[in-house]
C-alpha cells in the first residue's frame, strides 16, 4: 500500500496539487512545533495549577519528544507499509486525542499521559511529512520543497513561545 501521485479530479494537473500536499504537510509540521513547545511559556501557570515542581514541569518538554528516541526506527517502517496517508491520518488524530487529554487535564499525571500521547503520534509526522514530500517532488525541487516545510517548525516556535504566554495570562 505505498503512495502514489493520483488526484482527485483528473482534470487538475498534479503540478497544481502536489503544491498543495506541500502546504498540508508544511501546516501539520507547524501545528506540531506549536504544540509540542507550548510548554515553556506556560511553565509558571502550570508550577501553579498543579503543585509541580520546575523538574516536573521540565518533563512535560521530555515526555513529548522521548518517543523520537524509541520510536523512529520503527515509525519508519510503519510509513514504508502502510504509507503516508494512513500513517500521517493516524498521527494527527491521535494527536488530536492527545491535545485534548493535555487541555482538560486535571491532574499533572493526566497531563503527563496526554503529552507522551502527543508525543507517540508525533513520531509518525517527523517521519511521514518529508517522505510525502519526496514522493510528490523529484530533482531539484525536492530542496525548494524541504526548505519550504522546515521553515514551518522554526516558526510555529516563534508563534508559541511569544503568544502562548501571552494568551494565557489574559
Amino acid at each position: 500500500m505505498s503512495d502514489t501521485r493520483t488526484i482527485s479530479n483528473p482534470g487538475e494537473s498534479v503540478d497544481k496539487y502536489r503544491w498543495r500536499v506541500l502546504v498540508a504537510t508544511a501546516f501539520t509540521y507547524l501545528i506540531y512545533a506549536v504544540i509540542i513547545f507550548n510548554i515553556p511559556p506556560i511553565l509558571g501557570i502550570l508550577i501553579d495549577t498543579f503543585s509541580i515542581s520546575h523538574t516536573e514541569a521540565g518533563f512535560l518538554m521530555s515526555v513529548a519528544v522521548f518517543p523520537s528516541i524509541i520510536l523512529s526506527f520503527p515509525c519508519g517502517l510503519l510509513v514504508d507499509k502502510y504509507g503516508t496517508r494512513i500513517t500521517g491520518s493516524i498521527s494527527m488524530a491521535v494527536i488530536i486525542i492527545g491535545t485534548v487529554i493535555v487541555a482538560l487535564s486535571n491532574s499533572y499525571l493526566v497531563l503527563l499521559v496526554g503529552r507522551l500521547i502527543l508525543g507517540i503520534a508525533a513520531v509518525l509526522i517527523v517521519v511521514a511529512m518529508p517522505k510525502l514530500i519526496t514522493t510528490w517532488f523529484a530533482g531539484r525541487e525536492i530542496g525548494l520543497a524541504m526548505g519550504i516545510y522546515h521553515t514551518t517548525f522554526p516558526l510555529g516556535n516563534i508563534l508559541v513561545l511569544n503568544f502562548a504566554g501571552v494568551l494565557a495570562y489574559n
